[in-house]
């Protein structure tokens, strides 16, 4: 994990840091889900470039939330319908903001692409997700891998609407393969990545009480 810390460009943590909202919980869960997605990627065969990009935009798939109000952002409690809409509108404000970030680590020239893979990160597998309905094949590989890290580690990790965490994510994530997630993409690359993740997590956060 050093030698990944180490690599990650200054430009980049500076630009996350800076970014209007972007808490201390969201930047690492930003991390996690950057390690996560390195790992999966790394098992499922993409090559150094890709899983460094992928890290990067594992980096950056929330950036969008610099523009999304304090009382919904920080809300303690659930959204209600119209917070819901609001807070959704992440994804599309990550594109945005992926397509005019200059001077970062990524290739320029690939910045449509990043944009639609950020959009995509709230899409499910069988349709029903955010922004665009995209189901399947329609979505972005490394959306899909996104998608995974993010809802795994949101459920391994405290938030400030539930101090607790989930006691079998595992569980969770095997009902959810086809659903919200590619099974195919789940089963056979991720799953192994997760039971090593969620061992380490589950150590970490048993001794901080958050173990439900």
């Amino acid at each position: 994990m050093e030698n990944i810390v180490a690599n990650v460009p200054n430009n980049v943590v500076s630009f996350l840091s800076s970014s209007r909202n972007f808490s201390t919980e969201l930047l690492f869960h930003s991390f996690n889900v950057a390690l996560l997605a390195r790992k999966i990627g790394e098992s499922s065969g993409l090559s150094k470039s890709e899983v460094d990009e992928l890290f990067m935009l594992g980096l950056l798939h929330d950036i969008g939330k610099s523009d999304t109000p304090d009382e919904i952002l920080f809300k303690p409690g659930a959204l209600n319908s119209e917070e819901r809409e609001i807070m959704k509108a992440h994804s599309i404000e990550s594109e945005r903001i992926m397509l005019n970030i200059k001077g970062l680590y990524f290739d320029s020239n690939k910045s449509q692409e990043y944009g639609k893979i950020l959009r995509g990160h709230h899409e499910k597998f069988i349709g029903t997700g955010y922004p665009d309905g995209l189901k399947g094949e329609e979505i972005h590989y490394m959306s899909k891998i996104l998608t995974i890290a993010d809802i795994f580690e949101a459920i391994t990790s405290p938030r400030i609407y539930r101090r607790s965490i989930i006691l079998d994510p595992i569980k969770l994530m095997d009902e959810e393969a086809g659903v919200s997630i590619d099974p195919y993409l789940y089963e056979n690359y991720a799953k192994d990545v997760l039971l090593d993740y969620k061992n380490e997590r589950y150590t970490q956060n048993i001794l901080r009480g958050h173990i439900i």
